[in-house]
């Protein structure tokens, strides 16, 4: 497997703000890796990259249509750059805060 390529700027921007609107899933939960990518990361030699990966992502329009203890499941997957896993991580708290800012005033009266 060729190693993750870093995201521009405005791709990590746009997953932070896909994934906070569940169109794309994010994780990097062991458990959550295995049940939504099982069959895709059974199938991929991860030894030169392991230490690159951050998250796994896809669309989640992409989903097949049964799940796997709650989870979807993804016959596409793609990877994170582990150097962006942490500022993906900063724009969905700072997007979640825009968003929250903005829909409070609607619910306060």
């Amino acid at each position: 497997m060729p190693p993750p390529v870093r995201l521009p700027a405005a791709e990590l921007a746009q997953l932070a703000i896909d994934s906070v609107e569940g169109r794309v899933f994010v994780t990097n939960n062991p458990d959550a890796i295995r049940d939504s990518f099982g069959l895709l990361i059974a199938m991929v030699d991860w030894d030169d990259v392991a230490e690159q990966i951050g998250a796994l992502y896809a669309p989640m329009s992409k989903a097949m249509d049964r799940s796997i203890n709650g989870l979807p499941f993804f016959t596409t997957m793609r990877v994170l750059h582990i150097d962006d896993l942490e500022p993906l991580n900063e724009k969905i708290a700072e997007y979640e805060q825009q968003r929250e800012a903005f829909i409070q005033p609607a619910n306060a009266g």
